[in-house]
């Protein structure tokens, strides 16, 4: 049955789960090889087997399989909607559960543009597309943490000298505000919820206006008159009918003991002290569990003093300078414990100086290079953050020194089906320094993209994370499977080791930075009290692509007007006689997915 077909394209048509383990770099299926398949004929399968078979080939691919005849080609064309649902599933651009919950909610040939938005802010975030700078000075100055709600277009920033803001993240102004808020407070927002610490150790919790209801709020840990009191002087201060951005007291909730470092990702705020961590259920204001003996001593010593803390479905982790632990939360014991030591002894450096500026880019895309580390030499390094993704599978831990692991499906490392040092990939932001005080480090991982972010003294980076789709792809990074990125011009030293809060959001990279500054002269005295937030837009060409809520707008891009759109490759499609949907579709995805192997330089 497969006699004649490449063993290449049998392995495009493999399964997603069934992809060997091993790094590979495959090219997309070219159009010469698309027409040696047309023998397979593809479409004269059942158009369910067919479209199932094509459910497995990244876009790239089905770009050059609409071509190569009128039937392969009509088989894509009239199953449009199904074949880009399918490509998005693919490529991640969205999970199987938002599907299941039809959101976004297209129709026809939005899936194609939604497939085609969404690839050009992946191009975006590899420093391949264009990018923007804003400033947002409407969270006031002096902030000290935020948090981004790209879905609600808000910020919520709490200061340095004291107060709470919400802001509009489009239009830059003032929504909603506390004053009682005291000053360096700690804040996290997830699902309308937001939670930050008193000056008492209590930890506030606050629900989104438009999805509060009087009969959630907590029996056990009911708000106190401090939180109705500044809820009804907010009221006033920032009367509106459609109370956007505002937010209604839900819970006091009062720690058993002083904690020192603390992390919600919905539904669950965890918070630990010097010893044990507690596990609270944010919507319902209960303490559901509490971890004991988190400095437990073992053969490498102790945990040491919490940097950070995370939490997921299943696993608890927690951060201290000598070593990185990871709990059960249903048995509450410790299934995983490392060492700086354990490590990879090959790392992948992030040199300065290597990268092309682009106009129109914000992320310049650097180059890695490939060294072996000798442990043990110089001084120990230690742990610094620990953050898990979305879907609780991959981990990302950054060292003092200003190394980053990259752990995928870490649950293997704690089955031992493999080791650590095998799993992880590890890039050094500062491989020529081995003074721990030289470095300052923060870190991001996206909840929805796996963006991760990496704040250094030597600039901020952003570390794209191959997808397994990448394999298939001529656009996939080259080994170790990432690609790594630097914001344009925000370099200075003296100014990025203050930088106190950094997140990646869907469509772009927020950090709080000072307004217009000049990059060649030390801060002012004051500096500290005019840092606002900032964006580094990857969504770039809004004017001419679909919006995933409101559908296909006036200034869409359509089947018609990619006819007016230059492509050089036009002229040997319309030498194959090929439909008209078949030019627009390669119009459509070809400016934006041109083949780029990247660089990598290997060195002993």
């Amino acid at each position: 049955m497969t006699a004649g077909i490449p063993s290449s394209a049998l392995f495009v048509l493999k399964h997603q789960s069934d992809l060997p383990a091993i790094r590979v770099n495959p090219q997309p299926l070219s159009l010469s090889f698309c027409n040696q398949l047309e023998s397979a004929m593809l479409h004269q399968f059942p158009t369910e087997v067919a479209l199932q078979t094509a459910s497995y080939l990244p876009l790239y691919s089905l770009c050059n399989v609409a071509l190569v005849c009128r039937q392969w080609n009509e088989l894509i064309t009239t199953n449009e909607p199904s074949v880009y649902r399918n490509a998005a599933l693919l490529h991640r651009f969205l999970a199987p559960a938002e599907l299941a919950s039809q959101k976004p909610k297209l129709k026809g040939h939005e899936w194609r543009l939604f497939c085609r938005r969404r690839l050009e802010i992946e191009r975006g975030w590899r420093g391949r597309g264009p990018s923007s700078f804003k400033e947002l000075s409407a969270a006031r100055n002096a902030v000290f943490r935020f948090k981004v709600d790209e879905e609600e277009g808000t910020i919520i920033a709490t200061c340095r000298y004291g107060g709470l803001f919400v802001t509009d993240l489009i239009d830059n102004y003032l929504l909603w505000s506390l004053t009682h808020v005291g000053a360096y407070a700690n804040c996290e927002h997830d699902r309308g919820y937001i939670v930050y610490n008193r000056t008492d150790g209590c930890k506030e919790v606050w629900r989104r206006s438009c999805d509060f209801i009087a009969s959630d709020v907590s029996e056990g840990y009911p708000p106190d008159w401090r939180m109705l009191h500044a809820s009804e002087l907010a009221a006033k201060r920032h009367a509106s009918p459609t109370r956007r951005g505002h937010y209604q007291p839900l819970a006091l909730l009062q720690m058993p003991k002083p904690t020192r470092a603390s992390r919600f990702t919905y539904p669950t705020l965890i918070a630990a002290t010097a010893d044990r961590a507690y596990l609270w259920d944010i919507p319902t204001s209960r303490l559901v569990q509490t971890i004991p003996n988190i400095q437990m001593a073992n053969a490498p010593g102790r945990l040491g003093r919490i940097c950070n803390v995370e939490v997921s479905d299943r696993y608890a982790f927690f951060c201290g300078p000598s070593q990185l632990r990871i709990f059960e939360r249903e048995t509450g014991t410790m299934v995983l414990h490392t060492t700086v030591s354990e490590l990879p002894s090959t790392q992948w450096n992030v040199l300065p100086g290597q990268a092309a500026a682009t106009a129109g880019h914000m992320l310049v895309s650097y180059t890695l290079t490939q060294a072996s580390h000798v442990r043990g030499a110089g001084i120990q390094d230690e742990f610094l953050a620990v953050h898990v993704s979305s879907s609780g599978k991959d981990m990302v831990v950054l060292t003092r020194k200003g190394s980053l692991l990259i752990v995928r499906d870490f649950e293997h490392v704690i089955t031992k089906q493999v080791s650590l040092a095998d799993a992880a990939v590890q890039i050094d932001f500062t491989p020529n320094s081995d003074m721990l005080d030289n470095f300052f480090g923060h870190l991001a991982f996206g909840d929805t993209n796996g963006k991760v972010a990496v704040a250094t003294r030597i600039g901020v980076f952003i570390v794209s994370v191959e997808a397994e789709i990448d394999k298939l792809s001529a656009e996939r990074p080259v080994c170790p499977g990432v690609s790594v990125c630097r914001v344009k011009n925000r370099d200075s030293a003296r100014i990025v080791e203050a930088i106190s809060c950094l997140q990646v959001a869907d469509r772009g990279l927020y950090f709080n930075w000072l307004p217009a500054v000049d990059w060649d002269l030390p801060p002012t005295p004051n500096a500290m009290h005019e840092w606002i937030v900032v964006q580094i837009d990857v969504g770039g060409g809004q004017n001419h692509i679909v919006d995933e809520d409101a559908g296909t707008d006036g200034n869409a891009l359509t089947f018609e007007d990619s006819e007016s759109i230059s492509n050089g490759s036009g002229g040997s499609h319309s030498a194959h006689g090929e439909a008209a949907e078949a030019i627009n579709f390669e119009r459509d995805f070809g400016q934006w997915l041109d083949p780029d192997p990247g660089s990598t330089v290997y060195s002993e």
